[in-house]
């Protein structure tokens, strides 16, 4: 399945498509964000990133941006809230 198709199927209440999503994109997001935190910090960070694409998955457009768009500015903005919050 396609992203995109698996993001209509999380609309959907479909939790298989949540797994596929994330055993597809947490490697990335993890190390994406562990480029400024530490291993413990990234996850978290990824825990978050994933609990928002799914929160909002209703208002997923593919139209406006790919999945792997989406979840790359999420990770960064929670990666630099995190970084700021430590700093603080």
């Amino acid at each position: 399945m396609s992203d995109t198709e698996l993001m209509f199927a999380v609309a959907a209440g479909d939790e298989s498509a949540k797994a596929a999503i994330i055993d597809r994109h947490r490697p990335r997001v993890v190390r994406a964000a562990a480029r400024k935190l530490d291993q413990a910090a990234a996850e978290a960070v990824a825990d978050r990133v994933f609990t928002r694409i799914f929160q909002f998955a209703n208002q997923f457009d593919p139209a406006k941006a790919e999945l792997g768009a989406w979840i790359t500015w999420l990770v960064s903005r929670l990666t630099a809230n995190e970084v700021r919050g430590r700093a603080a």
